[in-house]
């Protein structure tokens, strides 16, 4: 019997489109997805290939553990940089706590996506001579108590917007503010992040397991080639509001290795005030300026 031989002509309306669209954004914003032939994994590469070359320092606040005061020091230090002229933005990739408007007065607002991409909320001081960028995923919950209830599918898309379809602009400082942990959020960003000039500044408390958590952020760091630029100790005691004097909350920790031990040019302790304003006090002033120089180092 005589075999028949099928051929296949390929459809040349369904040939995958090289050229890019020129869109600021993912692809999943835009409304001529679902008809779109371009190549939309080499764009979302591109988006984020983009984005990261107007940037000039990627600071990482982290700590593998929460409730130490990630997003407090990572809003302080966007601020303190942003007093010394730097054009900074604020990165918030905690996806389940998105805290980073409510320091900055910008709970409830929302961010407008364009051509050029997702506008990031534009923060100015009273005094109007600085600015800090903001991008957060609180701006697109209905609700302000809205929980995020995602499987890492989407938290691994998440992180790609937040490097590639914001409208960062040209950065002299990104400081991203992390969640807790060393998983999908983390090894994503770093992974994404490949190549470019970034630094990690950890964030801990006096307690031990806070420390040894904070520890375990270092190592992660050290083996991803990650420099650590230095250790916050949050919560390092209170002054007493009735005498002054300093009160320690917790026992000091006696097994602090030497890259962690208080008076380290690494360490900088921040005690329990009123006003919590990093960039005022003498550890916030000495991390900024370790900061600033690295900046100028690389320009």
């Amino acid at each position: 019997m005589e075999q028949k031989v099928v051929t296949f002509t390929p459809n040349p309306n369904s040939a995958v489109n090289k050229s890019d669209c020129g869109y600021g954004h993912a692809c999943s914003f835009c409304k001529e997805e679902a008809t779109c032939t371009r190549d939309k994994s080499n764009h979302n590469k591109q988006l984020s290939e983009a984005r990261l070359a107007q940037i000039g320092q990627i600071i990482i606040v982290l700590a593998n553990k929460g409730g130490v005061g990630k997003s407090t020091v990572a809003a302080n230090l966007a601020a303190g940089l942003a007093r010394r002229g730097f054009r900074v933005g604020l990165g918030d990739a905690d996806i389940h706590g998105p805290n980073a408007a409510q320091f900055f007065g910008q709970q409830g607002e929302r961010v407008k996506i364009t051509a050029r991409g997702i506008r990031p909320r534009r923060y100015r001081s009273p005094d109007q001579q600085s600015e800090v960028r903001i991008g957060s995923l609180g701006f697109f919950l209905p609700e302000t108590d809205a929980p995020v209830v995602w499987r890492d599918a989407y938290k691994f898309d998440y992180i790609h917007h937040l490097v590639g379809s914001y409208d960062w602009g040209e950065l002299d400082f990104w400081v991203i503010d992390m969640p807790p942990g060393t998983g999908n959020e983390l090894i994503t960003l770093c992974d994404i992040l490949e190549g470019s000039n970034l630094s990690a500044v950890l964030v801990t408390t006096p307690q031990a397991v806070a420390l040894l958590d904070s520890l375990k952020a270092a190592r992660f760091c050290r083996e991803r080639g990650v420099p650590v630029l230095g250790m916050v100790e949050n919560m390092a005691g209170m002054a007493c509001p009735h005498c002054g004097t300093d009160i320690q909350l917790f026992r000091v920790t006696p097994w602090l290795t030497p890259c962690t031990r208080p008076g380290s040019r690494h360490w900088h302790s921040c005690p329990c005030r009123r006003s919590w304003l990093l960039p005022r006090m003498p550890a916030g002033r000495l991390l900024i300026k370790r900061l600033t120089a690295l900046r100028r180092a690389l320009s």
